[in-house]
């Protein structure tokens, strides 16, 4: 049992009222083997049980908000982005598709050379020309000559960026491993 400040304290069938400055009262209920707590110890343990009250909850310490940046930075580089670092490119879309997107509307994307729907699989954008077309297209295709084969004019590596597929914190995407569980008796 707890004996609190100004609290009652119960033993079977009697009850004790135990009053703050009540020190000879504190020490003849320590005798008769109840737990008394000093303030401290008092505060202590509504710290570790009552962590939801304004009092007891951690403080975070000041922190300095820092200023954002007035550009966006390269995810690549990490320096800020410049309109002449943009690209544009040009995507094919699929004429003969009927299907709708979430806005509603009739849009799919196929690779330039191949016609195949551009979904997950890895792409490549040549910034000279604009086109976006599948790895594997790009590889059978351009990669040989390094020329375009949609618009056919010849390009250097540092135009060919590979695009990064994107994924959402809520769902996997890519690159899914399967862990199998397989218990064992002992």
């Amino acid at each position: 049992f707890e004996a609190k400040e100004g609290g009652v304290v119960m033993s079977g069938t009697e009850t004790s009222h135990v009053n703050k400055h009540g020190e000879a009262r504190k020490e003849k209920l320590k005798k008769e083997g109840f737990e008394v707590l000093d303030k401290e110890e008092k505060q202590n343990v509504l710290k570790r049980t009552s962590y939801w009250l304004s009092d007891w909850t951690p403080d975070a310490g000041k922190k300095r908000v820092e200023v954002p940046p007035k550009r966006a930075s390269s995810p690549f580089s990490g320096r800020e982005l410049r309109l002449k670092d943009l690209k544009s490119v040009t995507l094919k879309r699929d004429s003969d598709s009927t299907e709708k997107n979430a806005v509603g509307t009739d849009v799919v994307f196929v690779c330039a050379v191949s016609n195949k729907r551009l979904t997950t699989q890895p792409c490549v954008a040549i910034t000279k020309t604009g086109s976006v077309m599948l790895k594997s297209s790009f590889d059978e295709f351009a990669k040989k000559d390094m020329v375009c084969p949609v618009t056919g004019s010849k390009f250097k590596d540092k135009d060919v960026v590979e695009l990064k597929k994107c994924a959402t914190g809520y769902a996997s995407s890519g690159k899914v491993e399967a862990e199998v569980y397989r218990p064992t008796m002992v």
